[in-house]
């Protein structure tokens, strides 16, 4: 039989490998495991969350760095816009109503028309003085010529021929821009910048032969000076006659004088067309003081050369008439009628 085992000979056990844990042991265990997380969690939360102020601060910080790169990016990316000016220039279709367009009946082309009465004023006061005629003013002429012809020395020997050019030229200046007005139509801006200029050249014109080639009263010189004149104020009376206008025909003052008496709202508050004789009146006798102030400080040639200044003057302002947008309307008949709004220039380039 075997023995038993001897006690001695046993494999010897871990001293705890029986023994349980106990609550107190498993406590502070858990204590120091949520302590452990407690402050793993904190060092977590300041690394990804600042405090409160100093993340607004840097909230802000970044909302005008984005702001400032922002602005800086699209500066840099897109030009400074130029002027609308530079930018837009009118079409060529633009130009052409511009140019083709009538202008405007109003307080602007009266202006204009009074400036082209001061013109005569200056020019008669000058040609009558100098030369015994008259450029515009074809009455007085005429009576001159039937006194010459009757054999009336009114002026002296030598002027009738002054006289006889005055009205021949007056009239074919008067038949030339008349009848090419027609087809052009008096009011179209082109056509007043065109004859305007025209005549303004040929006022130059005749004070460069004044001064330079003939200061005789008479002669080949003298009725050179009268039938440019001439010419030129028959055009510029053709033009006062078709723009709406009467009142202010630039030369004819003794009609004007009679309207202006014979109206019988003369002494009413308000009266365009009384108001326009008035200024015609003025504008001409101021004329007439212009041209006789210049010759007698200055020369005949300086008169010619202020008309024609105030002439270049006038082709200017034409530049800034409004214009006529015509519009057609069908009548209830079925007839068309055609009407015009004042337009701006600027209107018309631009479209503004």
């Amino acid at each position: 039989m075997s023995s038993p085992e001897n006690p001695s000979q046993q494999p010897s056990r871990p001293t705890n490998a029986g023994r349980s844990v106990t609550a107190p042991q498993l406590d502070q265990a858990l204590q120091q495991e949520l302590s452990t997380h407690r402050s793993l969690h904190q060092s977590l939360e300041e690394y990804t969350h600042p405090s409160t102020d100093s993340s607004k601060q840097d909230g802000s910080d970044k909302i005008n760095d984005l702001g400032k790169s922002r602005s800086n990016s699209q500066s840099s990316s897109s030009p400074t816009e130029p002027p609308a000016s530079k930018i837009s220039f009118p079409t060529r279709s633009s130009w052409r109503t511009y140019f083709m367009q009538e202008v405007a009946t109003d307080r602007y082309l009266e202006a204009q028309l009074l400036l082209m009465t001061l013109t005569t004023g200056v020019l008669d006061a000058m040609t009558y003085s100098t030369y015994g005629v008259f450029a515009s003013k074809q009455t007085g002429n005429t009576l001159f010529l039937a006194l010459y012809a009757s054999g009336h020395e009114a002026l002296g020997p030598g002027f009738e021929k002054n006289v006889g050019i005055s009205i021949s030229v007056f009239i074919l200046g008067a038949a030339f821009f008349g009848h090419l007005g027609h087809v052009s139509r008096q009011k179209r801006r082109v056509w007043l910048l065109v004859s305007n200029a025209f005549q303004a050249l040929l006022m130059l014109a005749a004070a460069a032969i004044r001064y330079f080639v003939s200061r005789h009263e008479t002669g080949s010189g003298a009725l050179a000076i009268l039938a440019l004149l001439s010419f030129a104020e028959a055009g510029q009376i053709a033009t006062a006659l078709n723009v709406g206008m009467p009142e202010l025909n630039t030369t004819m003052i003794t009609g004007a004088l009679i309207q202006l008496c014979t109206d019988r709202r003369i002494f009413a508050w308000r009266n365009v067309k009384r108001n326009r004789r008035l200024a015609f009146f003025a504008s001409i006798l101021a004329g007439g003081f212009v041209g006789a102030g210049t010759m007698r400080w200055r020369s005949p040639s300086a008169a010619l050369v202020v008309a024609a200044a105030i002439k270049g003057f006038l082709v200017i302002t034409f530049l800034g008439n409004r214009g006529l947008v015509e519009k057609t309307k069908v009548l209830e008949d079925g007839g068309h009628k055609v009407e015009g709004t004042a337009t701006p220039a600027t209107r018309v380039l631009w479209g503004d």
